[in-house]
């Protein structure tokens, strides 16, 4: 076999490793389906796999239905083996709201608990971004750049065009983490606490540290599992001071709008009040 061949360790029946098998057969841990074998399709051997402990979790929204099936909890490290990426879809689920996380500093992990129906509050005033605007098309731009025969300057203009957008994209996301307000809004919210902008869940930004990434922050510096908080988040961070202001004017989040999403619904708000 394919087994036998890389690591010398023979699974058939009857063969030298008949303990690994039995090992293999009795491990919680691995699945074993029987198939037919690819050199001889007339003999069936045996397909050994991992087994998940939550194996009928394979994407974000089976994760939601195992974790609200969990009406006692569920730990966070339980879940991690579930499949690729199942880590950020998690702190997604967090980040909005749809799950309630507790933390066990005992056990260095968290206690996931089905969330329930969710009350949203609006936040009041109206929020605005100030983005750098996109690069206009050039004007002598022919309707076939590629074609040099009828703009010899047309592919040079369109390279020079996308480099330019491009970086004005970034800047503008980098730039859409900073929502400008007309209220005060630190009376309705906390640094940590999670808001939504169009469709998009963000917490209040509360990095003091802009080297390391949000799950690296020192924990007095990180967001809390649940999406409000009974009171302010250590003083010392201030001392040490944020990443991004939090002041009468300014609502900082901890991540960045999405240009067609976000971006796109304050872009169409702010028209629709110009037209008011």
């Amino acid at each position: 076999t394919v087994l036998y061949k890389s690591l010398g360790i023979d699974l058939s029946d009857g063969g030298k490793d008949a303990t690994v098998v039995t090992m293999l057969l009795n491990n919680p841990k691995v699945n074993v389906e029987e198939v037919p074998d690819p050199e001889n399709p007339s003999l069936n051997m045996n397909l050994f796999g991992y087994r998940a402990k939550f194996s009928s979790v394979r994407d974000k929204a089976t994760l939601l239905a195992q974790i609200n099936r969990c009406k006692n909890g569920v730990k966070w490290n339980d879940l991690m083996d579930a499949y690729d990426g199942v880590e950020k879809d998690l702190q997604k689920l967090l980040t909005g709201g749809e799950i309630l996380g507790v933390t066990n500093p005992e056990e260095k992990d968290k206690i996931l608990f089905p969330r329930g129906e969710s009350f949203l509050v609006e936040l009041d005033g109206c929020v605005t971004l100030e983005l750098p605007m996109l690069p206009p098309e050039p004007k002598d731009m022919m309707n076939d750049p590629n074609n040099p025969m009828q703009n010899p300057n047309a592919a040079m203009q369109n390279a020079m065009h996308k480099a330019q957008t491009q970086r004005i994209l970034q800047a503008r996301r980098l730039h859409s983490r900073m929502i400008r307000t007309d209220v005060d809004p630190r009376v309705q919210i906390r640094r940590g606490e999670a808001v939504r902008i169009g469709t998009e869940w963000f917490r209040v930004s509360s990095a003091v540290r802009e080297d390391l990434p949000l799950d690296k922050q020192p924990p007095r510096a990180q967001a809390p599992p649940s999406v409000v908080s009974m009171k302010d988040l250590s003083k010392k961070n201030e001392v040490d001071g944020y990443v991004c202001r939090f002041d009468p004017k300014t609502l900082p989040l901890d991540g960045m709008l999405n240009e067609y999403g976000g971006i796109a619904n304050l872009q169409k708000a702010k028209g629709a009040r110009e037209r008011l």
